[in-house]
């Protein structure tokens, strides 16, 4: 049978106890002794003398002896403490060495009370610390594994990848980055990113504030993304397209932002070639095309009756292919301004009801011809009125019935609609066509893209048409857009702001 369980606290009594009780039974006795001498001596003066014991001597010999009972009285509790302290030195002496990290140490305590339930807890304790940290030990392996794997992907992408922290700071960058850059990975690192990168929009700097805004988003997100921006370094100016996305729990990982652009230097400088080339073959066109158009416009009437019939289609398709070659060359020159950012529009306020009637009347006669049914349907409620370039909006609007009309089928119908949604008045033309492949709608509104297939037949187009009507209505701060199902017809929508008066003035 096991020694009964006796508490730490009973121990400590139980000692003191004893300690006492020992003391008092030796200083009891000897206090006895010098008592029953002392009525020995009382009795017969003989013995006393005879034992030469006086009251110095007696009070000597009882200091003695009490002496003697505190020296047994401190064995007893020395050994009694030692028997206590021992197990705690033993417990304290466990706990430093699981403290450096030897979490298989194992406390051995056998006192059957609660200093050994302390030495069962430390060992516990140690056991669970033990298997907690060859867990994580696991689970730091499988994130550096996967953190590796991660940075082996990003060393082999072609793009360029920066990372930013909260702060706005570079964390990460890829050697793609640092070729495109021309800077080292020390030049980069902890360094904020407006202090040694610069990017601009056309004209405009950006700063890292409009592509990396540090909002917490719940789930993976782009939050910047643009074509045609310049990236200057210490060491190079170069083109780029960029693209900045958050990640969902970003800022518990300190990420703010990770960058993703791709140099099209050489792209954009052959683009600017194309384009400066155009621009200047058209400014030479320009001059014998309006020779050709005047003086077929002064032959036509004079030579009418005195050429035949054959002859005179000739000089009236001279005159059209002239036009047709002449809006071409104003088109290229558009397309040259917009690309330079030099096109400029001169707003005004304007009623978009009649803009939009006079516009579409110009193209009765053309929708006769092609036998299509071409309406505008007025708006059911007044319209506000908007501020535009009349001249400029007048060449989207032609441009789309244009569109609407020549790809329309015989015994077609072109609907011209308008109404106000939102602050922005709203034009769309719908036609009944052969309507455009979901395909190709992404892009349509970029330069000489031009639909393959059906919509190529009978078309003379460049390709322009819709470029420059996207930039037009962008530089009204509008939009424009298309709903089309192949085989069943499309519709064109674009927008302008309502005008509003400055109620200051």
């Amino acid at each position: 049978m096991p020694p009964k369980r006796q508490s730490l606290k009973n121990k400590l009594e139980s000692s003191f106890r004893m300690v006492v009780f020992v003391s008092l039974i030796i200083s009891v006795s000897l206090a006895y002794l010098i008592f029953s001498l002392s009525i020995s001596s009382s009795i017969d003066p003989q013995i006393l003398k005879a034992s030469k014991l006086t009251d110095t001597r007696l009070l000597i010999i009882l200091a003695v002896a009490n002496l003697v009972a505190l020296g047994v009285s401190r064995l007893l509790a020395a050994k009694h403490t030692k028997n206590l302290v021992e197990p705690i030195l033993a417990i304290k002496a466990g706990a430093e060495i699981i403290g450096e990290g030897n979490l298989d140490y194992t406390i051995d305590v056998s006192t059957n009370d609660e200093v050994e339930d302390l030495a069962v807890a430390f060992n516990t304790m140690s056991k669970k610390l033990n298997t907690l940290l060859s867990e994580v030990s696991t689970e730091n392996d499988e994130i550096s594994a996967e953190r590796n794997k991660f940075l082996v992907v990003i060393e082999g992408v072609l793009d360029g990848i920066i990372t930013l922290d909260y702060g706005r700071k570079i964390s990460l960058v890829n050697k793609a980055a640092l070729g495109m850059l021309g800077l080292q990975e020390s030049d980069l690192i902890g360094k904020k990113f407006d202090d040694l990168i610069l990017i601009f929009k056309n004209k405009t700097k950006l700063s890292a504030l409009d592509f990396c805004p540090l909002t917490p988003v719940d789930q993976d997100k782009v939050v910047f993304q643009d074509k045609n921006l310049k990236m200057v370094t210490p060491k190079k100016e170069l083109f780029i397209s960029m693209i900045s996305a958050s990640i969902k729990g970003g800022k518990l990982a300190n990420l703010g932002c990770i960058i993703t652009f791709r140099d099209s230097t050489k792209e954009t400088e052959m683009e600017e070639m194309k384009i400066d080339f155009v621009s200047m073959a058209a400014h030479e066109l320009r001059t014998p095309l309006t020779t050709i158009r005047g003086y077929a416009s002064l032959l036509e009437p004079k030579l009418q009756g005195k050429i035949t019939p054959e002859e005179s289609t000739f000089l009236e398709r001279i005159s059209i292919s002239a036009t047709q070659l002449s809006a071409l060359v104003e088109n290229l020159l558009d397309v040259s301004k917009i690309e330079h950012s030099s096109l400029e529009i001169e707003p005004a306020e304007e009623d978009w009801v009649k803009l939009v009637k006079t516009a579409v009347l110009g193209f009765e006669e053309f929708a006769k011809q092609k036998n299509i049914d071409l309406k505008y349907i007025e708006p059911t409620k007044k319209l506000p009125s908007v501020f535009v370039d009349v001249f400029r909006i007048a060449e989207v609007i032609s441009n789309l019935v244009a569109n609407a009309i020549t790809y329309s089928k015989g015994n077609g119908k072109v609907e011209v609609r308008t109404y106000e949604e939102k602050g922005m008045v709203v034009t769309s033309v719908k036609d009944n066509g052969i309507g455009i492949p979901e395909k190709s709608i992404p892009h349509l509104f970029t330069k000489f893209y031009r639909v393959s297939g059906v919509l190529e037949q009978g078309s003379k187009g460049t390709g322009l048409g819709l470029y420059i009507s996207k930039s037009i209505v962008n530089m009204h701060k509008g939009d424009i857009w298309v709903e089309s199902e192949l085989g069943v017809g499309s519709t064109f929508y674009f927008t302008v702001p309502v005008f509003k008066q400055d109620k200051t003035s």
